[in-house]
């Protein structure tokens, strides 16, 4: 584990120099410095640069930028020469040249590859080293005296902050600094688009050659799949290769979902080709040193026979990973010492493995997927974070080399708000705790993410020292940025996240807006108008205009307001943009995507197609007995919203609350496997009603009619849903329809699945390695089966769900306990056989609710 002691005394410096600024004045403060010190302002005109004609050009650039700062900051120029001046001060950049007397008085050796060393010496004439081992850490030694000591702050690579006037004196400097991380990068714009902005904030990005999720460009489908399919994974459904489509074009690989996987990496074929594939790559890009040997950034990996053999014993399936990587890493070892390959632990890899042990060639890349960004990764309060915690001890025990992808913005949608500010430097610390050597902050590729410069801004300062004061950054970028407007930026960030920490959200690196409320939209949209009041100039004013560009998407598409009477059933948005209003705004701000990899228009995709209705209003009926409550909205989709057991007091739907946020209707869904799914109507209409049922109908596009009965009998244990679809048209048509319930589950209650076969009662293995896993689903073949249920072990009670298994073609059960997402289905699935004109297919199942277990049904 690497030391930080150094890095406590860097902050006591950093502060020290501080915080008077922010106490005199809280927009472009000067940085105020003591009264006497190594030199006064009355020497600054003395200075003088000393840089031996021959220096790289990395010291080259850092002496014109260290002239530069020095004569915007204290009004005087600089000369530069290769020889020192006789008399005043003078900056030695780099150690060559500098007479062996000066340098036995500062460190400058060890300082590794980024590291640098400051020192003031006084006398007649006085000096300042700046040294390093390499240039690299010159450079930063550089960058650092000019922040720190002549108060420039590089807040954007458009604005820096130039002090109104220079610092009084500069203290004597006796300094040495090094980072924590080797290895700190970001995809945020502002670094990897400005080599300034980057070399300022001493950022330093890993030599990749390769980088990212991989695996399918080392053995590419196009090229193996049809000779060799068994390269290929294997899954429930047989083998997965990609064919007949571009497999890197996000869209058309997410209408062919089900067609792409990953490879089958324990055939023994597979390292040979890989490392064949790196030859050709390392002789095409000799500067890369690092490798990507990873998965695909989706699910359906192999479980084949000679994968599952490795996994079971590793427990995980990072187990045949491993294996095939390390075979690569040893074949790079041979013909290309001093190359490395890395692996992501990312998702269903995470978890490492319980024999294995990467080779001293192998870079580890753990990712925080799966984590909750509302509260620290070290807080065991949370189940996501403690497990991640584990996954990080296990990988640092047994990995020589460790890099983390840390998911610092949301991902599915760069302009989602995302209140994570708070938790940025414990994460940072326990990745240095664990001897994490490399660091991507992964953020928003595109202009306009949500607080993408501030993000940004941090995450530089705490990749180089996690234990550096962020809150205070924060505070000061917020001042210097949004000037008078400040205030109630401050006041936005934190009553986020209050909303976050009070109604206990779980913030996903991919989730959705849905726990953004009515009331927090309005009050978010108040705090604006406060900021945009107190902006005191046009700039000041667009900043702030791109600050609430995340609140304006959130009210866009945030939960409606839900109201229900006894007859009606009322949702309300608040006032926003309109999408194509929203859109202008975004393109206005030279946002190019929402999402990585995607084209604009999927922010059109991810809204649904068109602006949220603002209110409307449905008739909602109701079927109440004894037993059950039953609510349903037929011009919305047809759905049941409630689902109520009376005796136990138990909610098995929970729409009337959730409805456009989270899942809890029933509904008929569109089955066709490799399209989204979705309804498959937008409305139906009452076509019958008596005292204890309800019919529903609807006709799709293609002349099918869908009829659904709904009976309650008033003293019946059961609910029976009557599924009816008939062929009204002169041509056959193919039924693509599914009933989809929506049942309410939780973590703290985690569904069972259970199957009847014959005279017994089986439980589906929802098991993953001995933990539940968040989400899972899986089709069933329903022949000889004509029930099947869900257990709540915690409320102790059981939903059996009864069919006809001939009027059934699968059955297909999912659940997702996921926060905001708690929900499992018991899908029966129509059979997809042609209907011929005038034909007609029924299915009929009954719900009851019994406190009984599978065992004794």
């Amino acid at each position: 584990m690497k030391s930080t002691s150094h890095l406590v005394i860097a902050v006591a410096v950093v502060m020290a120099g501080l915080e008077p600024a922010m106490a005199r004045s809280s927009f472009f403060p000067s940085t105020r410095f003591p009264s006497t010190g190594w030199v006064t302002s009355a020497d600054y005109a003395l200075f003088h640069v000393v840089v031996p004609e021959d220096a790289p050009p990395e010291i080259g650039q850092a002496a014109e930028d260290f002239i530069s700062y020095w004569q915007r900051v204290t009004g005087h120029g600089i000369e530069r020469s290769s020889e020192p001046v006789a008399e005043g001060v003078n900056v030695w950049i780099g150690g060559d040249g500098v007479p062996a007397t000066l340098l036995s008085q500062a460190t400058h050796s060890g300082l590794g590859e980024d590291g640098f060393a400051i020192r003031t010496i006084e006398g007649d004439p006085s000096h300042l080293l700046i040294i390093g081992d390499v240039p690299r850490g010159v450079q930063n030694g550089v960058y650092y005296f000019i922040e720190e000591y002549l108060g420039v702050r590089w807040l954007t690579p458009e604005v820096t902050h130039i002090p109104s006037r220079p610092p009084s004196s500069i203290p004597a400097i006796d300094r040495v600094d090094t980072p924590v991380f080797r290895y700190r990068y970001t995809n945020y714009t502002e670094p990897w688009q400005d080599s300034h902005f980057e070399r300022v904030h001493r950022l330093r990005p890993p030599p990749m050659g390769l980088s990212g999720h991989t695996i399918y460009e080392l053995v590419p489908p196009e090229v193996y799949g049809q000779e060799h399919p068994e390269y290929f994974a294997t899954v429930e459904w047989g083998r997965v290769i990609p064919e007949g489509f571009d497999w890197r074009d996000p869209a058309q690989r997410e209408v062919n979902q089900y067609e792409v996987g990953q490879i089958n990496f324990a055939h023994p074929d597979v390292p040979s080709i890989i490392f064949d594939n790196l030859q050709q790559r390392i002789a095409e890009n000799p500067e890369g040193r690092i490798w990507a040997v990873s998965q695909m950034d989706w699910e359906r990996y192999d479980i084949g026979a000679q994968s599952a053999t490795i996994d079971d014993r590793e427990s995980t399936p990072m187990g045949s990973i491993l294996t095939c990587v390390n075979r690569v890493a040893d074949l790079l070892a041979d013909e290309f010492p001093g190359h490395y390959v890395e692996t992501m632990a990312h998702d269903w890899s995470r978890k490492p493995p319980r024999y294995l042990e990467p080779r001293d060639n192998v870079i580890i890349r753990l990712t925080t997927d799966g984590t909750d960004s509302s509260r620290p990764l070290s807080d065991s309060g949370s189940d996501r974070n403690r497990k991640f915690k584990a996954d990080l001890e296990g990988w640092s025990d047994i990995a020589d080399t460790l890099f983390v992808t840390y998911f610092a913005a949301n991902q599915r949608n760069f302009q989602t708000p995302h209140p994570n500010l708070h938790v940025l430097q414990e994460d940072l610390r326990l990745f240095a705790e664990h001897g994490v050597e490399g660091v991507y902050a992964q953020g928003a590729p595109s202009p306009g993410g949500e607080f993408a410069h501030l993000r940004t801004y941090l995450l530089v300062k705490g990749m180089w020292n996690p234990d550096a004061d962020l809150e205070h950054h924060k505070n000061e970028f917020l001042d210097l940025y949004y000037g008078d407007a400040a205030p109630a930026i401050r006041e936005y960030i934190e009553f986020m996240g209050e909303q976050v920490s009070k109604d206990g959200v779980v913030l996903e690196y991919r989730g959705d807006v849905q726990w953004i409320s009515f009331d927090t939209v309005l009050k978010a949209e108040s705090i604006f108008k406060e900021a945009l009041d107190e902006a005191d100039n046009e700039e000041i004013r667009r900043r702030v205009e791109l600050a609430k560009v995340p609140v304006q998407y959130a009210t866009l598409v945030c939960p409606p307001r839900i109201t229900i009477s006894r007859t009606q059933f009322t949702l309300v948005r608040p006032p926003s943009l309109t999408l194509e209003q929203y859109i202008q705004v975004l393109q206005g701000f030279g946002v190019t995507q929402v999402e990585d990899g995607w084209p604009f228009e999927r922010l059109v995709q991810q809204v649904g197609g068109t602006t949220p209705p603002r209110l409307r209003q449905y008739a909602l009926e109701r079927l109440e007995s004894n037993q059950y409550h039953v609510w349903v909205v037929p011009e919305a989709s047809g759905s049941i919203i409630r689902f109520r057991h009376l005796p136990t007091n138990s909610e098995l739907m929970m729409g009337y609350q959730t409805f456009e946020s989270a899942p809890g209707t029933l509904q008929e869904w569109v089955h066709d496997p490799g399209t989204v799914e979705g309804p498959i109507a937008e409305r139906y209409e009452v076509s019958r009603r008596t005292f204890d049922s309800i019919t529903v109908q609807t006709v799709l596009p293609d002349g099918l009619r869908v009829e659904r009965q709904m009976t309650l009998g008033r003293y019946s244990d059961e609910f029976e849903v009557r599924l009816t679809l008939t062929n009204p048209t002169e041509g056959p048509i193919i039924p693509r329809v599914k009933l989809h319930p929506e049942f309410h589950a939780t973590p703290e209650d985690p569904p069972e699945i259970w199957v009847e076969e014959g005279p017994r009662w089986r439980q589906i293995d929802t098991k993953n390695n001995g933990e539940t896993p968040f989400r899972q689903g899986d089709l069933l073949d329903p022949d000889g089966c004509d029930r099947w249920a869900v257990r709540f072990p915690d409320k102790r009670i059981t939903l059996v769900n009864t069919f006809d298994d001939d009027e059934i073609e699968s059955l297909f059960y999912y659940y997702d306990v996921h926060p905001g997402q708690e929900h499992v289905n018991l899908e029966l699935i129509a059979p997809t056989t042609p209907l011929e004109p005038g034909q007609r297919r029924t299915i009929t199942t009954t719900y009851e609710v019994t406190s009984r277990t599978p065992q004794r049904l």
